[in-house]
C-alpha cells in the first residue's frame, strides 16, 4: 500500500504488508528486497539492518484475535537513527496505517498488525509517458505491455485550489489525452476514484481506509478529514510556502502500478508461499 514519489531516486513511502487467512499459520521467513536500491527503514524490528538491500523477518505466527502492538518508536529511536533523519522517518507515524481486518503477526516479544518497509530504487521507471500538447493538454502513453489498473487521476494544485480529471488509463494501442477542460472533478471525486481502483485491485475496505488515513490530506485535500480521520505527517508538518505538501508537485498523475511491474520496486518472498498476493502501489508522477 505504498506511494511512490520521485526524488534523486524513487522512494517508496509507507509500504505495508497485511495478512489474511481462514486460520492461524506460521511463516518461517518474509523477505523484502529493494530493486536496485536499499531498505531505508522497517518495522517491527527484523533480523536485517536498515540501509541493506533486503530486510527479513523470521519465525512469524499469524493468527486472528486481539493484537497488542508494542509502542511505535519515537523520532529519536531506531529505526529513525542512525541514518534516517526525524523528518524523513515514517515508523513513528504508522498507527494510522493499521488495518482492522488484518491478522495479528506475532514474533518473539512483538505483536503487530503489519510488516512495514521503506525502500528506494535507482532504476524504477514509471509505466506511463507524459507529453505536453500546445494547447495545454497532456498526452499520456503506456510504456510496455502491462496495463495500468482502474482510473488515471490528474491532480492540479493552484494554491489551496485543487482540480482533477479522472480518465481511463492508456492502452497499448491508444494514448489518452487530458485537456484543461477535463479537469472538472473535485478532490473528493479524485479520492473516491482512487479508492475504487484499490478495491478493484483486491484490497478490502479497511485497507483502503488505512491508505486514506495515511495519504488523503497529502494527495487530495485536508478538508476531507471529516470523512476519513487522517494522521499525515507530511501534509501537517512539511508544507512549502505555497501550501503544497513538500515533495508533491503542483500537477501530477496518480495511478497504480500494474501488478507485474511491482517487482521493479521491491521483491517479496514468503516461506511458505501464500495462495495469493495483492499489491497496490500508487504512483505520483509529476507532469512536466
Amino acid at each position: 500500500m505504498p506511494r511512490l514519489r520521485r526524488i534523486e531516486e524513487s522512494l517508496s513511502d509507507k509500504p505495508m504488508l497485511y495478512f489474511h487467512a481462514d486460520a492461524a499459520f506460521d511463516l518461517r521467513r518474509v523477505t523484502v528486497t529493494a530493486t536496485d536500491g536499499i531498505i531505508r527503514e522497517h518495522w517491527p524490528p527484523a533480523s536485517r539492518a536498515v540501509w541493506a538491500p533486503s530486510v527479513r523477518w523470521t519465525d512469524l505466527h499469524i493468527a486472528p484475535g486481539e493484537c497488542s502492538p508494542r509502542p511505535l518508536p519515537s523520532p529519536s529511536e531506531p529505526p529513525c537513527t542512525p541514518g534516517v533523519d526525524a523528518r524523513g522517518c515514517e515508523a513513528p507515524t504508522l498507527a494510522s496505517a493499521r488495518s482492522t481486518s488484518a491478522l495479528c503477526i506475532r514474533s518473539t516479544g512483538t505483536e503487530e498488525s503489519f510488516l512495514f518497509y521503506r525502500s528506494t530504487s535507482r532504476s524504477f521507471r514509471p509505466p506511463l509517458r507524459v507529453d505536453s500538447g500546445p494547447d495545454g493538454s497532456l498526452v499520456v502513453s503506456l510504456e510496455g505491455e502491462a496495463l495500468v489498473p482502474g482510473s488515471l487521476v490528474s491532480i492540479r494544485r493552484r494554491g489551496a485550489e485543487i482540480t482533477a480529471a479522472i480518465v481511463p488509463p492508456p492502452t497499448t494501442s491508444a494514448p489518452v489525452t487530458i485537456r484543461p477542460a477535463d479537469e472538472r472533478a473535485s478532490a473528493r471525486e479524485a479520492r473516491d476514484a482512487t479508492a475504487a481502483t484499490m478495491l478493484a485491485i483486491g484490497l478490502d475496505r479497511p485497507e483502503v481506509d488505512a491508505f486514506m488515513r495515511a495519504w488523503s490530506a497529502t494527495l487530495f485535500d485536508a478538508s476531507l478529514d471529516g470523512d476519513v480521520v487522517v494522521d499525515d505527517e507530511i501534509s501537517q508538518d512539511r508544507r512549502d510556502v505555497d501550501g503544497i505538501p513538500a515533495g508533491l508537485p503542483a500537477h501530477a498523475l496518480l495511478y497504480f502500478l500494474p501488478e507485474p511491474t511491482t517487482t521493479t520496486v521491491a521483491r517479496l518472498e514468503f516461506d511458505p508461499p501464500p495462495r495469493r498476493v495483492v499489491r497496490a502501489m500508487a504512483v505520483v508522477q509529476p507532469v512536466p
